[in-house]
């Protein structure tokens, strides 16, 4: 009775274990331009663009300089949309003024954490550009950044970051010749979030007391 006791115990624990699916999604910002938000070149972004129930995204631009984080103060609640084709051969955001920074925050949804997130630049008017940037979690700590990253004018360039952490802000710029044209995300729920189902408890607590009988019987004899 022991081993099959110990066998079912084991598998318990398995599915408790389990590493949950992982949710991927792409934040493209040419769809602006297509209903529902028919977003006009250079107009404002919305900030309902890109939210889900997996993910709240927010956008804003900052003022320029040495400032950065929780350091940085805003120019303007929103960023700006380019329609022509002209960020590394895509349409994208960029600062809504020059000499500025970009700020994109996402906030994943109840009970989920991001895993991954790449951010795909491009550069204006289809030449290359420089940037700076700065990635920040939860709890405004720096977990990425560099300077002098190369954007390159035909085919842009990609920026991935391994996660665990329930929110990211991301930081860019000093200027609006480099813009967004993507950003992928993948999200799994958070373990530290996820309660014990009932029928897992009720099935554990059941076989920690038939172990405890064959302890007991086996004691007897």
């Amino acid at each position: 009775m022991f081993i099959r006791l110990s066998k079912t115990f084991c598998a318990v624990i398995a599915l408790l274990g389990a590493s949950p699916a992982a949710f991927a999604a792409t934040i493209d910002f040419s769809d602006l331009g297509s209903a529902p938000f028919n977003t006009v070149n250079f107009g404002t972004v919305s900030q309902a663009f890109g939210d889900s129930a997996e993910a709240d995204v927010s956008y804003a631009t900052l003022d320029g300089g040495e400032n950065w984080g929780q350091n940085a103060t805003v120019f303007d609640s929103t960023v700006r949309y380019w329609a022509p084709a002209e960020y590394s051969g895509d349409q994208a955001v960029f600062a809504a003024g020059d000499n500025k920074k970009v700020e994109v925050k996402l906030d994943a949804g109840a009970g989920l954490k991001f895993s991954s997130i790449t951010f795909d630049f491009g550069a204006w008017p289809n030449t290359n550009q420089n940037t700076s940037y700065k990635l920040f979690d939860d709890t405004w700590t720096q977990i990425g950044g560099g300077d002098g990253l190369l954007v390159n004018g035909l085919t842009g360039a990609l920026l991935p970051f391994a996660l665990n952490t329930a929110s990211v802000v991301f930081q860019f710029g000093n200027d609006w010749d480099v813009g967004l044209k993507s950003i992928s995300y993948s999200t799994v729920a958070d373990a530290s979030d996820v309660p014990l189902p009932g029928a897992l408890l009720f099935g554990l607590t059941g076989l920690l007391g038939l172990a405890s009988t064959g302890r007991m019987k086996n004691r007897r004899v």
